[in-house]
């Protein structure tokens, strides 16, 4: 049996404009993306009901599927026959979506269901070997960088400034470009904790051809690691839209932002383009290295999650120390081959650190910013601590080890700590990719725009 309660059709949006195109307006948080035809197999009956896909924002972002009947008393018989674990499937313009039903609601003679995917992307067009020439992608908040290039396009019956970010690695370019309310919405405002669309991101081949979507996948994996190391904070690029050579969509997903951290500090300013452009190119040299490929991806991932003091700066201590203790590894066996795995294991964790720091560049001394540190130094003189990798060391292990005799007398260093893991951290990573520009030093920057060489330029 079949009921059809698509009394009122809507149309169905399947043309070649991108979702990423659509302007996310920074005061709403329900963005519909794309209307077309549902159909939900149910206690052996199917039905076919109009369907809007949403991105909803509050109170956690996400890809909501609303498939809505007009029919008169449908709610009531749907409810008393069915729960939402007697869904079998879920299809939307014909597209199967693995996922589960989160409500049946009902008001003035209309019913509606809400179903969630299991996974994002959600793919509604094309699979991994879909030939696509350019892949596009929104960014939510990311930082309001100024670019190398201005554009202006007619938004609103108005010429509106455009910022545009050209980053390049040998045949890869990539393009950032600011959003209609990009300076709004890096502002303050009453949504400033919620993710809000700022800019819109897309690769392509300066081959012009076009290559499996596959491959455009595993490249913007990586720019989304080097772009989320850049901003301080995770960068993920959403509703990624696949067009072919001719600009028609051939590939086409639906994806939610993580919710916004606020603003974080990153040691890569945000209207340094030259810098950022720098970087781009040396992080993309280096993670292509296959002994670096999990090693810079993990430490991206330990640094972003420490870079978040609502996580709690004791935590970012301990996680920044997992993040510089796979680089130092990476470094001192794998790449140099600096010392044999067995001698590395037998080293303690100030020495391993120290080995990466001096390697690269990086001053080993406790930098006069860290008072805290210093003070402790100077005044307890069981407190000997030789240099920086040996405090930061020595602090986080107050931290996890059972043994909290020293606990109470380092927790006026915990602040310091903190900065100083992270100051490290970052100089390691820049300097392990090539880094020569300037950068935002952590340590003595009181501006979003203070910047210092790096140490070893």
């Amino acid at each position: 049996m079949t009921s059809n309660s698509a009394d009122n059709p809507i149309k169905n949006d399947t043309g070649d404009s991108p979702i990423f195109d659509l302007m996310f307006p920074i005061d709403q948080t329900n963005h519909e993306l794309i209307r077309g035809p549902v159909e939900i197999d149910c206690s052996g009956e199917t039905y076919q009901w109009v369907g809007v896909v949403s991105l909803r924002i509050t109170p956690s972002p996400r890809i909501i599927f609303s498939a809505k009947s007009t029919e008169f008393g449908f709610h009531e018989r749907l409810a008393a026959r069915f729960s939402g674990d007697q869904i079998t499937k879920f299809r939307f313009m014909g597209k199967e979506i693995d996922g589960f039903y989160i409500s049946l609601n009902s008001s003035n003679n209309q019913s509606e269901i809400e179903w969630v995917a299991k996974r994002e992307p959600c793919f509604l067009l094309g699979d991994s070997t879909t030939q696509i020439a350019t892949i596009k992608a929104a960014l939510f908040n990311f930082p309001d960088v100024n670019g190398n290039r201005v554009d202006s396009e007619k938004r609103g019956g108005r010429e509106v400034r455009i910022n545009i970010l050209e980053l390049e690695h040998e045949n890869l370019k990539a393009e950032i470009r600011s959003s209609f309310d990009s300076s709004r919405a890096n502002g303050k405002s009453k949504l400033d904790d919620l993710p809000r669309f700022t800019h819109q991101l897309a690769l392509s081949f300066d081959d012009g051809l076009e290559h499996a979507a596959e491959e455009f996948e595993n490249r913007l994996s990586v720019v989304k690691d080097c772009l989320s190391f850049m901003s301080g904070k995770r960068v993920v690029p959403v509703c990624p839209t696949g067009l072919d050579s001719n600009g028609s969509t051939a590939f086409k997903g639906l994806s939610s932002p993580n919710r916004s951290p606020g603003w974080v500090p990153s040691c890569l300013r945000e209207g340094n383009a030259d810098g950022l452009r720098e970087f781009f190119r040396c992080y993309l040299d280096t993670v292509r290295r296959e002994v670096w490929q999990n090693s810079l991806h993990e430490s991206v991932y330990w640094y972003l999650n420490a870079n978040q003091t609502h996580r709690g700066i004791d935590a970012g201590i301990i996680l920044s120390q997992a993040a510089m203790e796979v680089l130092s590894y990476t470094f001192a066996v794998n790449d140099k081959g600096l010392i044999s795995d067995d001698g590395y294991k037998k080293l303690r964790a100030s020495d391993k650190l120290r080995l990466l720091l001096k390697s690269i560049g990086v001053p080993t001394d406790i930098p006069a910013e860290l008072k805290q540190i210093q003070n402790l130094v100077a005044n307890d003189k069981n407190v000997k601590w030789i240099d920086l990798p040996h405090a930061l060391t020595e602090i986080r292990n107050s931290l996890v080890h059972p043994d909290t005799k020293n606990r109470e007398k380092f927790y006026s260093c915990i602040h310091d700590a903190y900065t100083g893991w992270l100051w490290c951290l970052e100089l390691s990573i820049l300097a392990i990719c090539g880094y020569s520009g300037r950068y935002r030093n952590r340590l003595t920057a009181t501006a979003t725009w203070d910047s210092d060489p790096v140490p070893w330029s």
